[in-house]
């Protein structure tokens, strides 16, 4: 019985993924159905947050699909997680791709103005390609 209930890594991951992706979702949700554009920013910011968080959660199940984590040493795990939780808590500050919150012309909602005048979307880019580019070459 005990074997049966028993959580396994490859599990937890996959739940870890599944959870940070809803993260993403319900915050959309709320961003786009906000009523001011002060509950969209702090809604923006949380979908920040959740697809920040999504990359490493993902690259992470990768890694422990394939066993890879069992050949890596504990510093280069906290490393590799200190590093994505900097980036996600500082992406989620400075949001990577919008600079102005805007009611959709179509009466849909929120949008938001973009523009690469800021180094954000680049950071989160590279971010994005470095972690998911291991996974997948790992994978």
């Amino acid at each position: 019985l005990l074997e049966v209930t028993k959580i396994h890594k490859r599990q937890y991951q996959a739940l870890s993924v599944i959870l940070r992706y809803r993260w993403w979702g319900v915050c959309d949700i709320f961003f786009y159905t906000a009523q001011t554009k002060e509950m969209a920013w702090l809604f923006h910011r949380l979908t920040t947050i959740g697809h920040s968080g999504f990359v490493v959660c993902a690259a992470n199940y990768y890694f422990v699909m394939t066993d890879f984590y069992k050949k890596v040493k504990l510093p280069i795990k906290i490393l590799y997680f200190s590093v994505a939780g900097a980036l996600i808590i500082i992406l989620g500050f400075n949001s990577p791709f919008a600079e102005d919150l805007v009611l959709s012309k179509s009466g849909l909602g929120w949008t938001f103005v973009q523009t690469w005048s800021t180094p954000w979307p680049y950071i989160y880019l590279s971010y994005g390609f470095i972690y998911m580019g291991a996974a997948l070459t790992v994978l």
